[in-house]
């Protein structure tokens, strides 16, 4: 009986040991997964910046809401060139330094 108990306590131990191990690695890859977020995001940041024809526009206000961000640089160039039509106009990406 004393050998089927010390079994079992062991085998409690070992499972409260791989429960740990577990909650770590789970901690641990959340961790990677967020990790891997900011440096795709760094990345793709990255390649806009560095995309031919980019075209730098300074002195706008700085926007809350970046998807408004496309129409309110169409309208500038708009302004800046009324001749151009919206077509002409195509924007591939917008976004804020």
């Amino acid at each position: 009986m004393e050998d089927l108990v010390a079994r079992t306590q062991a085998t409690e131990n070992k499972m409260k040991e791989l429960v740990e191990t577990v909650q770590t690695h789970v901690t641990e890859i959340q961790e990677l997964r967020e990790q891997i977020r900011t440096l795709e995001e760094a990345n793709e940041d990255l390649n806009n910046r560095t995309r031919r024809n980019n075209i730098w526009v300074r002195g706008l206000l700085e926007m809350a809401f970046t998807e408004l961000l496309p129409d309110s640089l169409l309208a500038v160039f708009q302004h800046l060139l009324p001749e151009a039509s919206a077509a002409d106009l195509l924007m591939d990406r917008a976004h804020q330094a």
